[in-house]
């Protein structure tokens, strides 16, 4: 059956540009060399295998399923005639703007018609990256052309203009999205009315229908998620990403709940301590508790912010654990 949209089909011709994931029966068409020419010119690093670091791979792969009309993975109603393998990767690169690592990259998933003999479409989005110093109260926001990403609910912004273009599933109270969302960031975002904006901890996600066909597209896209992100007040998103704590930062990334957290605490020497409270993590106000009294006690002492900011921390990771 035919999916909607623009589709590249499989030809016979070169090898794939690069390695691709079990499943994917496409074939990488030609004339898209937009992400690897950006890199060369920028001196930027070839990103090989999972390009972010096991975080989007798995939501991109799904936002390409909802952009080009088939089901999500494991949805209840069945559909028959489409054939959805992976998503690959072949062409990623990694840099540093303005302080932030970025990371850019088309991806190319295999969706086609379930009838035998079948020749492969492969369907391309472009993704752009950008590291966030703090989790961010909201799991996905995808533009309302395309089906649900995923099943969450959805909460309004409050600004008609914006909620009817863009769906946004929160993980926090309003007031939480109110101090990330601002009318400067949801301007931002209403440029284009084909995004879906995907978290993954430490890193936003921008993925756009269509891959990157030139050096100029990539450049264009990575200046505008660096203004979204740029935008978010500074109360609520650390303008400063410290790298000196990128170490305890991986360990933190695992955490999943206040007593892996507390345990994570106890272990820290004198020096870890004063790099945790520099460090601008949601676990910066605790770097220097030692036990479960002392942190309930400091966490009661939050603002409201820094508590969300804890709890959102805790939800997207098991969030991304639940995807992958």
């Amino acid at each position: 059956m035919p999916l909607f949209g623009h589709r590249h089909k499989a030809q016979a011709g070169p090898a794939q540009a690069g390695p691709v994931p079990p499943g994917f029966t496409g074939v990488i068409p030609p004339g898209y060399s937009g992400v690897a020419e950006f890199g060369a010119a920028q001196g930027w690093q070839p990103v090989p295998g999972q390009p972010f670091d096991g975080l989007l791979e798995t939501e991109v792969h799904e936002i390409a399923r909802a952009m080009y009309g088939a089901p999500r993975t494991g949805h209840a109603v069945m559909h028959t005639g489409v054939r959805v393998g992976g998503t690959a990767f072949p062409d990623a690169f990694r840099g540093t703007v303005d302080g932030r690592a970025v990371i850019v990259a088309n991806a190319w998933t295999s969706i086609e018609a379930e009838i035998q003999h079948s020749t492969g479409h492969t369907w391309g989005t472009s993704v752009c990256a950008v590291e966030i110093p703090v989790p961010l109260p909201f799991l996905c926001i995808q533009s309302r052309r395309f089906p649900a990403v995923a099943p969450l609910p959805v909460t309004p912004t409050g600004n008609p203009a914006f909620d009817q273009l863009f769906a946004v599933s929160g993980v926090a109270p309003t007031d939480a999205l109110d101090r990330v969302l601002t009318p400067e960031v949801q301007q931002r975002i209403m440029a284009h009315d084909d995004w879906v904006f995907q978290p993954g901890r430490y890193l936003l996600g921008c993925v756009g229908r269509g891959a990157f066909a030139s050096a100029a597209e990539v450049g264009q896209r990575i200046s505008e998620v660096l203004g979204i992100v740029t935008a978010f007040p500074a109360a609520a998103v650390p303008a400063h990403i410290d790298h000196s704590a990128d170490d305890l930062a991986a360990r933190i990334a695992g955490l999943t709940s206040m007593d892996e957290a507390m345990a994570f605490l106890a272990q820290l020497t004198p020096a870890d301590r004063e790099q945790l409270a520099r460090s601008g993590s949601p676990l910066a106000p605790l770097a220097d508790v030692r036990t479960p009294q002392e942190a309930m006690a400091r966490f009661k002492s939050l603002d409201q912010p820094q508590k969300m900011q804890l709890m959102t921390l805790f939800m997207q990771v098991k969030h991304d654990q639940r995807h992958r």
